[in-house]
């Protein structure tokens, strides 16, 4: 199940709009403060926090949608 809900995310992940998920990926999985995303980007700080924040909620809204099947 854990693998299965893992798979979910990636997948989840790749089909949000490209600037989300670039922020994402190096959020979660290179593991970079916001400062570092935003330098990396070319966008600022609070870009990459707005950013990052509203694909959280998009992802979240997708995983609720999976999790109530």
């Amino acid at each position: 199940l854990k693998k299965a809900l893992v798979k979910t995310i990636k997948e989840k992940i790749n089909e949000i709009p490209e600037k989300y998920k670039n922020v994402v990926i190096l959020r979660i999985y290179a593991d970079m403060p916001f400062s570092q995303i935003a330098e990396t980007l070319g966008i600022s700080e609070g870009s990459a926090k707005v950013i990052f924040f509203r694909a959280k909620k998009m992802l979240m809204k997708e995983l609720e949608d999976y999790v109530n099947m």
